[in-house]
C-alpha cells in the first residue's frame, strides 16, 4: 500500500485505483482525509470519483431492471389464456346440440299440425 502525503498530488491526479479505495473507504483515517483533500481541491479526480459512483449506481439500476424483466417475462409465460381450446370446443358442442334441440322440438311442433 502507498502512503500518501499532501504533497503527493499537487501536479499530480489520483489513479483509478485510488478513486476505487476511496469509493470503497478502504484506506486508513489520515490516507482518507488526504486524498479527500485532493479530491475537493482537484475538479478532475472530483468529476471523476462522480463517475465512478455514477457507474455503480448504472449496474445497480441495471440489474434491477434486467431482475424486473426476468419476473415479467416469467408471470408472462405462466398464466394461463382465459379460454382453453378445449374450453372453446366443449361450449360449441353444447351450443350446437342445444340448437339441434330447438330445431328439432320446432321441426316436430310445425310437421305435426
Amino acid at each position: 500500500m502507498t502512503t500518501y502525503k499532501t504533497e503527493n498530488f499537487p501536479d499530480n491526479h489520483l489513479s483509478s485505483d485510488d478513486l476505487l479505495k476511496y469509493h470503497r473507504r478502504q484506506f486508513s483515517g489520515n490516507e482518507y482525509t488526504i486524498i479527500e483533500n485532493h479530491i475537493l481541491h482537484c475538479e478532475l479526480c472530483s468529476d471523476a470519483l462522480k463517475g465512478l459512483t455514477e457507474m455503480d449506481n448504472a449496474k445497480h439500476i441495471y440489474s434491477i431492471t434486467h431482475e424486473l424483466k426476468r419476473r415479467m417475462k416469467k408471470r408472462l409465460k405462466s398464466k394461463q389464456p382465459i379460454f382453453s381450446k378445449f374450453y372453446i370446443f366443449s361450449l360449441l358442442l353444447v351450443f350446437f346440440i342445444i340448437g339441434l334441440i330447438l330445431f328439432l322440438a320446432f321441426y316436430f311442433i310445425i310437421v305435426k299440425r
